[in-house]
């Protein structure tokens, strides 16, 4: 009885003995590897299955980052002109202070430059950047209009303040202002009684010849005295109460119908004058 080599597997006294192999059994070698689609659920073709690893803990959640700065224009940016802006816009929207709209445009300017380098858009800035200007344009017309007005009355400016600072013209433009009332109550005779006109007639001469008119006017106050002088000297010899007598002397005062022309326009240009160099004088 032999010794079985304890190294080698025990044999089957059954198994054919020999080199041919059983039929129906595989010859020894090795093992092909399986087909795809073939292998076992979850094993990678080729390789033996993997030892499951344990189940990953979840990952705990992140914190959000602290103070991440935003990005420009983006909600809890600071708009570093949105207070000159609004400044801006105030001051461009008093019209009437010339010197507030040129703050306002300026500080506009300002407040969108810097709103603009920040990556910010600036409402209040661009408001009052063109209310600004705009407004101020408005100005500059009325001012270019007024400038306009000046120039074309320069002459009658001066001529109302050279009134306002004379002494003599302000005397001048008293009395002329109240021999026009008195003139005015002798146009019509039929108003008042004779006698009271007659003596109307007397005082406005007497009161004509007491002015002492501006060198530009005096020869027509004295084409205006002259008349006046024509008329009262016939009535002075006469009854005032008797109508017929006054008109008699009026008739005889040898005045003409040039003479009325002459003063006429003698009267046009003293007005014409007055209208100037009185319009800043204040009469009673």
């Amino acid at each position: 009885m032999s010794q079985q080599d304890p190294q080698q597997p025990p044999t089957d006294p059954s198994a054919p003995t020999g080199g041919a192999a059983p039929q129906g059994t595989p010859a020894s070698g090795p093992t092909p590897p399986p087909y795809p689609g073939t292998e076992a659920p979850g094993v990678a073709p080729g390789y033996a299955p993997q030892a499951g690893y344990p189940g990953q803990p979840g990952y705990p959640a992140q914190p959000g980052y602290p103070g991440a700065p935003a990005y420009p224009g983006q909600p809890g940016g600071v708009d570093p002109g949105r207070g000159l802006g609004t400044a801006g816009l105030v001051l461009s929207c008093i019209f009437f202070i010339p010197l507030a709209l040129i703050v306002g445009i300026i500080l506009s300017a300002v407040a969108r430059s810097k709103s603009k380098k920040a990556g910010f858009k600036n409402p209040q800035a661009a408001w009052g950047l063109g209310l600004g200007i705009g407004f101020l344009a408005v100005w500059a017309v009325i001012a270019a209009i007024l400038i306009a007005v000046a120039a074309t009355h320069s002459d009658e400016i001066g001529d109302a303040i050279e009134g306002a600072s004379d002494p003599t013209i302000r005397a001048f433009c008293q009395a002329d202002a109240d021999l026009t009332t008195e003139m005015n109550a002798l146009q019509d005779p039929s108003a008042t009684d004779t006698s009271t006109w007659v003596e109307g007639v007397i005082k406005s001469r007497d009161d004509l010849a007491a002015v002492e008119a501006p060198a530009a006017i005096a020869d027509d106050w004295d084409t205006i005295v002259s008349f006046f002088d024509a008329a009262a000297t016939p009535l002075e010899s006469v009854d005032a109460n008797d109508p017929d007598a006054v008109a008699k002397a009026m008739q005889s005062n040898g005045l003409t119908q040039d003479d009325l022309t002459d003063l006429q326009t003698a009267g046009e240009n003293i007005d014409d004058w007055a209208s100037t160099h009185c319009a800043a004088v204040p009469v009673d």
